[in-house]
């Protein structure tokens, strides 16, 4: 009686496991030609490699850099104001120059006690104070910096350097006198 129970225990679970297809794959479903290709392409574009994306410099408004280094200048010494000497950033501007070396130039105009080594120092002294509110305007290549001179709006000079020494400078790694000795009035 055992062995019988065995055998149709056997019997039914051997019914029960092909009526479920356990073990039997299931047909695959056909595609049509238009979901054949359309499934070629997906593998095929999976297959290649992401387009790199550019990056994008930000390019802020020359006004932002004006303001900044312009508001500095306004309020930075006191002794100016009692000798009647205005100092104040007029443009600011980044590009290629005709060597294709991209340069940082600052044009500053000076009303009373002026001179363009004067006019350097308190744009330098400004760079130094707000270079970390500059972070991300300026871009990372920059060859040279430029300060145009102007007193009263009349163009008096230029003074060079490199920007390398400049930065040096704003971040106390060279002194007064090194900037001084390393800069160029064409």
């Amino acid at each position: 009686m055992h062995f019988r129970r065995f055998w149709l225990s056997c019997f039914l679970l051997s019914g029960f496991l092909s009526l479920s297809g356990c073990g039997i794959p299931a047909p695959a479903p056909t595609l049509t030609a238009k979901e054949a290709k359309q499934t070629q392409e997906a593998a095929t574009q999976a297959a290649k490699p992401p387009e790199p994306t550019a990056t994008i410099t930000p390019t802020p408004l020359p006004s932002m850099i004006v303001n900044i280094l312009g508001a500095y200048l306004l309020n930075m010494d006191p002794m100016d104001r009692v000798l009647e000497t205005k100092f104040e950033v007029t443009d600011a501007w980044y590009g290629q120059d005709i060597n294709r070396a991209v340069v940082f130039r600052i044009t500053v105009n000076c009303d009373g006690l002026c001179s363009r080594e004067r006019t350097f120092a308190v744009a330098i002294r400004a760079l130094r104070d707000r270079l970390g509110a500059l972070n991300g305007m300026i871009p990372t290549d920059i060859a040279q910096l430029e300060i145009i001179t102007l007193n009263r709006f009349q163009p008096t000079g230029m003074v060079v350097v490199k920007w390398k020494d400049a930065t040096d400078y704003c971040n106390w790694a060279i002194t007064d006198t090194q900037l001084a000795g390393r800069i160029s009035r064409p």
